[in-house]
């Protein structure tokens, strides 16, 4: 193993160094979809998530997991957010039986909305 000088060294760090070291930020926390969206949209909107899976979930672990799928669509600008004035949630689970009948739907559906 070749043992390197000081300025050898220091050579290869400077040339392998990492420019920028600051991490960067992997959430947004901003709509990435119209900024008007609650403008376009007054009315109430029920989100329906259905999880076709072969083997089902506890009842509190399929909701808990739908948190992620609502502010998914929050932060796409689909829905103008998430407060039970804006949105109904409903999930729901199908028992499949095989692999490639698993996957997870959501709809959403607009109605005017009873709290204003």
């Amino acid at each position: 193993m070749p043992s390197w000088t000081l300025d050898q060294y220091q050579s290869y760090v400077n040339r392998n160094r990492i420019q920028n070291t600051k991490p960067e930020q992997t959430v947004q926390h901003e709509p990435m979809g119209p900024a008007q969206g609650e403008k376009e949209c007054p009315c109430r909107i029920t989100v329906r998530i259905t999880s076709f899976r072969r083997r089902l979930l506890d009842p509190d672990n399929l909701v808990g997991g739908a948190k992620y799928l609502v502010d998914g669509l929050r932060y796409a600008g689909l829905i103008p957010g998430d407060r039970p004035d804006q949105i109904e949630l409903q999930v729901r689970q199908v028992k499949v039986s095989n692999e490639t009948e698993e996957k997870t739907e959501i709809e959403l559906q607009p109605r005017k909305s009873e709290v204003e």
